[in-house]
């Protein structure tokens, strides 16, 4: 659900309504309106950004080497399981398979939202100073948090620190590219900063050393209390996960539609991915 050559303008187009309509359909069967309404509206922008994605005016000129050939394979095939698996969970039988549909659909979302914004950092349409300010500014302050974690454990219970630390990366990003497009990397750094703290979270709570889990199961047996607070100290960074994801389909949009000349932007016109 991706880039794609222009060549292939009726598959492309067959595959983003495709998709759109199974994410939407899914959606329409949770049973919990606000996030029903947030998944509808950031679907619908996604597939905005990725029709208008095979446009050359817009996110292109795209390029034909092996890394946007995988950009547009991985997109396939994540609108591909996206629309299967939607199918498979629109009447769910048990509310606990209706939760489970929710889930995947979120992560589903993120998926994509994630690589869109990895098309649109690759190519034309955002500077090279605006990538790196938005990126550095995104690893260092995720750096920060683990680096925090791993003297001072263990994992913390909320995500209050995870949102400051993104907020103090967002506002250094903008200031540092005054001049260029903070917006973009101000939403660049909210995306990284999101995105590795909660890979960090799942890798931790995976590999990491007891010491680094919380417990947040007391009224699990005392032998597996640590393997239990394993799995449930990722649901409150579950939120972590949604926001980066979200931060990378406001990117996406944002560069979409502030996206400058070449020649304004600093880029030569054969820049591209792959």
């Amino acid at each position: 659900m991706t880039l794609i050559s222009g060549r292939l303008p009726v598959v492309h187009l067959l595959v983003v309504l495709g998709t759109l309509t199974a994410l939407l359909a899914w959606a329409a069967t949770i049973d919990f309106a606000p996030l029903a309404a947030v998944l509808a509206v950031m679907v619908s922008t996604l597939a905005v950004v990725c029709w208008q994605a095979r446009r050359a005016g817009m996110l292109g000129p795209l390029g034909s080497g092996p890394a946007a050939w995988t950009v547009r394979v991985a997109g396939y095939l994540i609108a591909g399981v996206i629309a299967v698996v939607a199918v498979a969970h629109t009447h769910p039988a048990t509310l606990e398979a209706a939760d489970d549909g929710a889930a995947m659909l979120t992560l589903a979302t993120g998926a994509v939202a994630f690589l869109v914004a990895v098309a649109v950092v690759s190519g034309s349409a955002v500077s090279s100073r605006v990538r790196y300010i938005g990126i550095g500014s995104g690893l260092v302050a995720a750096l920060v948090w683990v680096l925090g974690v791993v003297v001072a454990p263990p994992i913390p219970v909320t995500v209050g620190w995870v949102l400051a630390l993104a907020g103090v990366a967002a506002v250094v990003a903008v200031l540092a590219s005054a001049g260029t497009n903070p917006l973009l990397a101000g939403l660049l750094a909210l995306t990284v900063t999101f995105g590795v703290v909660f890979g960090a979270v799942v890798g931790l709570a995976r590999w990491g050393p007891a010491s680094l889990i919380p417990d947040v199961t007391p009224h699990a047996p005392v032998a597996r209390r640590v393997a239990e607070s394993r799995i449930e100290i990722v649901d409150p960074y579950v939120l972590v996960m949604v926001l980066s994801a979200v931060a990378a389909a406001a990117f996406s949009l944002t560069a979409v539609f502030s996206r400058r000349s070449p020649e304004s932007s600093g880029e030569p016109l054969g820049h591209r991915i792959g």
